[in-house]
């Protein structure tokens, strides 16, 4: 029952909403005892509960979109090979596109060149509260959560780049020199990835992680980036459970570094999440101002424009929607990658000094959670007709039968002839579990079936194989019959030969009798 209990909180984004509610009420309340709290120093005036969450608590959560792009660029996952990812890459596209320029045009027209800053803002999706609306909309089976969840991951990839390039420590310059340290972390990370154990991330994380962390904080740039730099170095192959990956047929759920630095820390960052909301979300309500306005619209409207009119024009240069998903659902899509909320709110914290037009603009991210209610009601004005898809429709039994594939000691010879793997010795069974915080379980399940998938396709070749096999066998067998039957239908007719032969050598006298003979 807690353990349930747990999983929902989780799944649902509670400790992050319940942190921002807190936060906005507390501040509103008592904003002198709010400030109080969340930057009371705890070593000295620098180091406190902000700067704790920010630069340290932080890494945790880029780390896992690290992870989370490194699943979907290896072998069998959503980004590779890349032809298969065109559509979600050009709809990320005018996701991130699209909210730029609306920002600029607004900001233009009723908006001042000191709020220029805020346009990183617009340009995030946050995947935790956009799948949680995409499953209150569409249904936890609907497909264009993957399309919406793949966008999402591709968006934070570009925007961990926007923020270590366009938003550096606001007062104090970049000092490129202790990039070096970030490079010889990566260079002892690849070392580390040759020689250690193929389980065990700890040298990765305390050793590699640290060092990358102090050049970053050094140089004057988000330490919080420090594990995206490390993340693609950690062994990610190991003992496997081939039917219950998450990450397909080459990146199953297993005994690996990298599949249990994404286990260990999926509730430490989903509860911890309570805390980014706490300190990032208070906002007094006086700051509102048409800085507000243009960072909430641009989100919403810009990305919905963008990544409708990207996925349009993939479509009509041959690139196909998932199964299922019309331009009406990218619509909606659209609306609730709108939802910036997380990193929203992290790059305001950079993007300007703390005051009133940081916390206008961070009021604006918070705003466009209101995505939630723009989905619902464009959901049913595009498709009145449409409902929920979830995990009890018969539709999608599908996957249910094929999670359920066993896997066959032949599927095993095939993978290890093969060097997908280091280990196939002993697949486990449950002996680890996946729950994402950046993906979520139920939105992983499509995912989680490509294994098993690729494994009944394995079966079903080997055993037409074997069929064609039998087939050619009795072919054979056929044509061997057919060659005796041949051969002595000719050896029937040199006997015939050989008589009339004989009797033409007897000399019948009369016609009539050398008519019978023939």
């Amino acid at each position: 029952m807690l353990q349930a209990t747990i999983q929902k909180l989780r799944d649902y984004s509670i400790p992050l909403i319940a942190g921002i509610v807190l936060a906005l009420i507390w501040c509103n309340i008592s904003p002198e005892t709010y400030h109080h709290v969340i930057h009371y120093p705890l070593f000295d005036e620098k180091f406190n509960l902000h700067w704790l969450i920010n630069d340290v608590f932080m890494c945790l959560f880029f780390g896992l979109a690290g992870i989370e792009i490194v699943h979907s660029l290896a072998k069998g996952g959503a980004l590779n090979p890349i032809n298969k990812a065109i559509s979600p890459l050009m709809a990320t596209a005018g996701g991130v596109l699209g909210p730029i320029a609306v920002f600029f045009i607004l900001n233009g027209l009723i908006g001042s060149p000191d709020w220029a800053n805020a346009w990183g803002m617009t340009t995030a999706t946050d995947i935790a509260i956009a799948w949680l609306i995409a499953d209150l909309v569409f249904g936890d089976k609907h497909p264009v959560i993957n399309f919406l969840l793949l966008l999402a991951i591709v968006d934070d990839a570009i925007g961990l780049v926007i923020i270590a390039v366009f938003y550096p420590d606001p007062e104090n310059p970049v000092q490129l020199q202790w990039l070096s340290l970030c490079l010889i972390a990566m260079v002892l990370a690849f070392l580390l990835g040759k020689v250690a154990s193929k389980d065990n991330y700890l040298p990765f994380i305390m050793i590699c992680g640290f060092i990358s962390w102090m050049g970053m904080y050094k140089a004057h740039l988000h330490p919080a980036l420090a594990l995206v730099l490390i993340i693609p170095f950690i062994p990610r192959t190991g003992l496997i459970e081939l039917h219950k990956s998450p990450h397909g047929l080459y990146q199953a759920s297993g005994e690996s570094a990298l599949t249990w630095l994404e286990y260990d820390l999926e509730v430490m960052v989903d509860f911890g999440m309570f805390f980014f909301g706490f300190v990032g979300a208070g906002v007094a309500m006086e700051s509102v101002s048409m800085l507000t306005v243009i960072v909430c619209v641009s989100l919403l409207a810009g990305k919905t424009f963008g990544i409708t009119i990207m996925t349009w024009i993939s479509t009509k240069i041959g690139c196909k929607l998932p199964d299922g998903v019309v331009m009406k659902d990218i619509v909606v899509a659209g609306i609730v990658a709108g939802a910036g909320l997380t990193v929203s709110l992290f790059v305001g914290e950079s993007a300007f000094p703390a005051g009133p037009v940081q916390g206008a603009a961070k009021m604006g991210a918070l705003c466009s959670v209101s995505a939630v209610v723009f989905a619902f009601a464009f959901r049913k004005l595009l498709s009145p007709s449409a409902k929920k898809i979830t995990a009890d429709d018969d539709e999608f039994t599908e996957y249910e039968i094929i999670e359920n594939v066993p896997v066959s000691d032949d599927i095993v010879k095939v993978l290890k002839d093969n060097e997908v793997f280091d280990n196939l010795d002993d697949l486990i069974e449950g002996k680890v579990g996946h729950h994402g915080s950046l993906v979520r379980n139920d939105q992983r399940r499509d995912r989680a079936t490509q294994a098993a998938r690729a494994a009944a396709e394995i079966q079903a070749a080997e055993a037409a194989a074997e069929q064609l096999g039998e087939a050619v066998e009795a072919a054979s067998r056929a044509a061997e019959v057919a060659a005796k039957a041949a051969k002595a239908a000719a050896e029937a007719a040199e006997a015939a030969k050989a008589a009339i032969a004989a009797a033409e050598d007897a000399g019948p006298t009369d016609a009539d009798a050398q008519d019978d003979l023939k």
